[in-house]
């Protein structure tokens, strides 16, 4: 197994954080003039009814900030008294939202949870004040377990996505509803398992077995923590999720955890930067580019992390990348690499493919007959199909096919023969005066051409043609005369023979002499 986890923590700056835990910062709006209150109270809801029983223990000194209607204009704060009360008097009647301070809810959130805010994990509340309204804080203990095979709740969805939360604030069906509202999951859900507060760290870890081409056992683990699922809500989420889609599709499908076509859908191929940090980690910025693109909308709401590239939807044909093509097989190829042409009666045909992983079948058809499977297609680079072939010339195709049932074939013209050979071949007497003859052997049964020409290469004469000469020794005659019967001048000349056998293969042989 080859483990390939990742691992990292959301920066803080780039969080999304809830209204209630912002300070207030910027100008203050004016209080509204009236005589409307907003009151609660801030206790240990123990029995988590929602509502202060008899013995619940007040909180004290929790800071409660209002806000305007939209959140936008922070209006006044109060502290909770030692009975837990708080108020806030004088107001118009209108939209309010009140909220814990940051610094009150950093004190409880890693350990408490409210009950009283309609199944939110922020105590925060829209209220819609017309005279009087009670907002109360109740607080009840997170319980967790901290043993990875002891989760508090566990759920398996159709689509065979396993969660285990290990927290009873949030179940692990509520964690499966958020992933699988994005838009889209695919048959990588069957192989990743998330894990909600389980530890501090928030990181996704991969393993896969094989090798480039035959990459196999795929799966992934992600965890998620409870501080930055808080601060990030469903951003986290999709990131760490996005980390294990992409792997398993550029493991699995695309059989390149190199990423190179998704480097090149989103124009940063070559780029020198890629691989330099945590930010430029082709495996985050995908992640990222899956979050932006097909979560939810609070997790698209996240800023991204690497600032320094365009955000995902700025990019031409990046989703359309991601979601289709990145999501298929690439189409099957393949090439046949011949057996060199010689004198020998076998040979073998060597079939390699492309990028794809390996086929469902390689298979070999010789002049156009029926496909035979070839053997050795148990990996793409080397299935070898071992054959005897007549003499002549053959029209090899192989075909090779994938397991998305894409077909593609190549086609090679190879000789396989025992081809004539020229042996022998000389011009006698030497020098030639005034007649003579070339002579030489051939090795098996041809048609003969048999020329005299100049040393530049222009016929003189021809002294054979297309003669039928059995294997042996073969002699033309030469009178020194040109085709036109004219006595040729001294000088350098080249007897020329060529032979072609019965399959069509043609050997020549040249020899220089002299005329005098």
């Amino acid at each position: 197994m080859v483990g390939l986890g990742s691992a990292r923590r959301i920066a803080a700056g780039l969080a999304v954080t809830a209204l209630v835990v912002a300070g207030p910062f910027g100008a203050t709006a004016a209080r509204a003039s009236g005589t409307s209150t907003i009151s609660g109270t801030a206790f240990q809801d123990s029995n988590r009814n929602g509502v202060q029983d008899p013995g619940e223990i007040p909180f004290a000194g929790h800071v409660v900030y209002l806000f305007n209607g939209s959140g936008s204009s922070f209006i006044a704060s109060a502290t909770t008294d030692s009975n837990g009360h708080y108020s806030f008097g004088g107001l118009a009647d209108g939209a309010y939202v009140v909220g814990y301070s940051s610094s009150t809810w950093d004190s409880l959130r890693d350990t408490w949870v409210p009950t009283t805010v309609g199944g939110s994990l922020h105590p925060q509340v829209n209220v819609s004040l017309s005279g009087s309204a009670t907002v109360n804080f109740g607080w009840r203990q997170i319980i967790r377990s901290t043993t990875a095979g002891s989760p508090i709740s566990s759920y398996v969805g159709a689509n065979g996505l396993q969660v285990r939360s290990y927290d009873d604030a949030v179940t692990a069906q509520t964690v499966f509803n958020d992933v699988t509202s994005g838009s889209l999951i695919g048959p990588e859900a069957a192989h990743e398992t998330i894990q909600f507060d389980l530890g501090t760290a928030t990181s996704t870890g991969t393993s896969v077995a094989g090798s480039p081409g035959s990459y196999t056992g795929y799966s992934a683990i992600s965890t998620i923590s409870w501080d930055s699922y808080l601060d990030t809500q469903d951003g986290t989420l999709f990131h760490e999720y996005g980390v294990a889609w992409s792997l398993y599709y550029a493991y699995i499908v695309q059989q390149d955890p190199t990423l190179t076509g998704y480097l090149q859908a989103r124009g940063l191929y070559g780029n020198s930067l890629v691989g330099s940090s945590q930010i430029w980690d082709p495996r985050e910025m995908v992640a990222e580019d899956y979050r932006e693109l097909f979560g939810t909308s609070t997790a698209q709401a996240m800023a991204q992390m690497n600032y320094q590239i365009p955000p995902a939807n700025q990019v031409p044909g990046l989703a359309t990348y991601l979601s289709t093509t990145f999501r298929q097989p690439p189409a099957v190829s393949v090439s046949i690499t011949s057996p060199a042409t010689g004198s020998t009666v076998s040979g073998t045909i060597t079939v390699s493919g492309g990028a794809g992983g390996a086929p469902n079948s390689v298979a070999i058809s010789v002049d156009g007959g029926a496909f035979t499977t070839a053997s050795g297609t148990s990996t793409w680079s080397s299935a070898l199909n071992t054959m005897s072939l007549a003499n002549g010339s053959h029209t090899v195709t192989a075909r090779a096919t994938n397991a998305n049932g894409a077909t593609a074939s190549s086609q090679v013209s190879i000789r396989v023969a025992n081809d004539v050979t020229i042996s022998g071949l000389t011009v006698s007497p030497s020098p030639l005066k005034s007649s003579g003859s070339a002579s030489f052997a051939i090795s098996m049964p041809a048609t003969v051409t048999v020329t005299i020409t100049t040393a530049g290469g222009s016929v003189v004469k021809t002294l054979l043609t297309n003669a039928s000469e059995p294997a042996g020794s073969v002699s033309a005659g030469w009178d020194r005369t040109n085709s036109s019967g004219k006595r040729v001048s001294s000088g350098t000349y080249v007897a020329k023979v060529v032979a072609t056998d019965a399959s069509g293969f043609t050997a020549t042989s040249t020899v220089s002499f002299s005329v005098q």
